[in-house]
């Protein structure tokens, strides 16, 4: 959850939903969130005990999103993706202190892409 959320339904309405319209980019952050957690207690009620949750890559930077705005990646859209992937590490926390017989853990994509360039880079 997440990545199309934001792509489709937020920042390019006209391939989804309007949700750019109906709604500022916080409470549809938020609502994401809500909805992702409700869906994570599911899991736990069929018997998931470890679950990893991904945060969101740099959304500003997809091609869809340099060939629609621009030459570069779009800097408003990846605080977009910041602030979701903080709410989701809170949610881990909670998840994690509501339910002891579990273990879920946050997966950093932006930090792990980012070393990945470095790695490149430095190559």
């Amino acid at each position: 959850m997440g990545s199309n959320d934001f792509i489709n339904n937020y920042f390019a309405p006209k391939l989804g939903c309007n949700s750019s319209k109906k709604s500022t980019v916080d409470k549809f952050t938020t609502e994401l969130i809500d909805a992702y957690s409700k869906q994570i207690q599911v899991l736990h009620n069929y018997g998931a005990r470890k679950v990893a949750l991904f945060g969101l890559g740099p959304l500003g930077c997809t091609l869809a999103q340099v060939a629609t705005k621009g030459s570069s990646c779009q800097e408003n859209v990846n605080h977009t993706a910041n602030n979701f992937n903080q709410k989701l590490v809170a949610l881990v926390a909670e998840l994690n202190a509501r339910f002891s017989d579990s273990s879920f853990t946050y997966i950093n994509t932006i930090g792990i892409q980012s070393s990945l360039n470095q790695s490149n880079h430095s190559n």
